[in-house]
């Protein structure tokens, strides 16, 4: 999974933020993402994977209020150095979450780039929102990127608010999907 992410998000702008020298991105990338994969999973989130692992899914589950994964990414020795960027991402991501109704909370969703526009993150958000709607829960993510942003857009996750703006880095836009009760809209911040 953490390979599969890793490839997806190898010309991402957030990843090019978190890891500015591109000669050590990739193996960078890697190592923290790796670290998402196991955190994720460890603690109880939702891991989902195309059968042919050419698109990966990872989500917390509705009312998750720990540790966010890139913190626990900064257990990496070869992260640490970054823990600044993580840091502000952790704390820009939690505060646009924080009042929202219950949710599932897709941390990183990414295909392969030879596998991208072929459906498989359609089909893999097409589980989870199915899976939202029989909770009673929303579904809420960040796009990274305008082609992350276009593919949220078209399974019906419109935009929430602002974008979130990182120091000197790109807009990441939340995006909210309500379950079939509309009570459980958020209002935009």
């Amino acid at each position: 999974m953490a390979a599969t992410l890793t490839s997806a998000f190898r010309e991402d702008p957030l990843f090019a933020w978190l890891f500015p020298d591109p000669a050590t991105r990739p193996r960078r990338s890697a190592e923290f993402l790796e670290a998402i994969v196991e955190s994720t999973a460890g603690h109880g989130g939702l891991v989902m994977v195309s059968p042919d692992y050419e698109c990966a899914y990872l989500a917390y589950p509705p009312g998750w209020h720990g540790e966010s994964a890139e913190d626990n990414a900064l257990d990496r020795p070869g992260l640490r150095d970054r823990s600044e960027a993580v840091g502000t991402l952790t704390r820009l991501l939690g505060q646009r979450r924080r009042g929202l109704p219950p949710h599932l909370y897709c941390t990183y969703i990414g295909t392969r780039p030879e596998a991208q526009g072929q459906g498989r993150g359609r089909e893999l958000m097409a589980g989870f929102a199915s899976w939202c709607d029989a909770n009673a829960v929303g579904f809420y993510a960040e796009a990274t990127s305008p082609r992350s942003l276009a593919l949220y857009e078209r399974v019906g996750l419109p935009r929430l608010g602002d974008p979130i703006t990182l120091p000197g880095g790109p807009h990441l836009q939340p995006v909210w999907r309500s379950p079939a009760d509309p009570r459980t809209r958020p209002r935009p911040q």
